[in-house]
């Protein structure tokens, strides 16, 4: 199972390209979405966004975000989905 939380911050950072933006729209700090992205990574085993401007979704990382948009779309659970 995979974080809702770390899920939805992918999204926004590959959704602005920014992880400032990303935070803004999360109502969290720059440093927040740092961590929820690097957990995620280590739980994959590897990178999911490009570093750059903008930033940019790897392979996976644009298949995971997009998969994860289509199965929680409808997740109330915050904790935890798919």
């Amino acid at each position: 199972m995979f974080d809702y939380t770390q899920l939805a911050t992918l999204s926004a950072i590959l959704r602005h390209g920014a992880f400032d933006a990303a935070a803004v729209e999360l109502g969290i700090t720059q440093s927040a979405v740092s961590q929820r992205l690097r957990a995620l990574e280590d739980r994959v085993g590897q990178p999911l966004v490009q570093r750059g401007t903008p930033c940019t979704g790897t392979a996976l990382g644009q298949r995971l975000a997009v998969d994860s948009q289509t199965k929680c779309k409808f997740c109330t659970n915050t904790e935890s989905c798919m």
